[in-house]
């Protein structure tokens, strides 16, 4: 049973690290989110390195532009691309990896060699292995060769110079999407409360969908051109 004071030392132990914490990691991060509520930098008249620049409160207009501006589609690309790289890669190799662990641990045989396999490319450093995907995904070479080796012609794409578009991203239908994410979230929450026969919860989750409504179609209202 700790003390009072062994709790008080334990505390001032911990406190100058709490503070610098706070100083140089939330309060910039805090910074940062006031500055992008205001006109830093879009002033030609203002220049943002000076000493004293004054700034006007602009709202959200710097994030309506971030998804609006033609020039900022360099920014939507790369958030799509981020998203869809976790989604997929990061999900994918969480789930590949689990069921390679899981199979590995049924007493397969050669149970060794797989593991070898497994754990060798950890043992690679990020840039041998950056070098071993460009010599895979090189036009000439690569993954483009296999299929002569069982007497097909060779595939004929640029994956790492390649301008093809997979899939295009309409970014107008985003409040769409996330409202039937939104749905599909309240919808599982609201049968897991209804299973569990607490319908109070269920009440709560169907005043929760209401609102998702309202405030979608109060954005399409705000947003669609006059």
């Amino acid at each position: 049973m700790h003390s009072s004071r062994d709790r008080m030392i334990a505390f001032l132990m911990v406190l100058p690290s709490l503070i610098i914490l706070g100083i140089f990691v939330y309060y910039f991060i805090g910074r940062a989110v006031q500055t992008s509520f205001t006109d830093w930098g879009e002033n030609p008249a203002r220049p943002p390195l000076q000493e004293g620049v004054e700034t006007d409160f602009v709202g959200w207009q710097n994030y309506d532009n971030l998804m609006s501006d033609m020039i900022q589609s360099n920014f939507r690309v790369s958030l799509v691309n981020t998203f869809f790289l976790t989604v997929f890669f990061v999900g994918g190799c969480i789930l590949v990896g689990l069921f390679l662990a899981i199979l590995l641990d049924q007493n397969v045989v050669g149970e060794g060699f797989f593991r070898t396999v497994f754990l060798f490319p950890m043992s690679l450093s990020f840039v041998v292995t950056g070098t071993i995907w460009r010599w895979m995904l090189q036009p000439n070479g690569g993954i483009n060769v296999l299929p002569t080796y069982i007497g097909l012609p060779p595939i004929d794409f640029a994956w790492i110079s390649s301008q093809a578009v997979w899939w295009q991203f309409t970014w107008t239908n985003v409040p769409q999407y996330l409202t039937w994410v939104g749905f599909a979230v309240l919808a599982f929450i609201a049968v897991r409360y209804a299973i569990q026969q607490e319908w109070r919860s269920v009440g709560f989750t169907a005043a929760a969908a209401i609102i998702v409504v309202l405030v979608f179609v109060f954005g399409e209202i705000q947003w669609s051109p006059n």
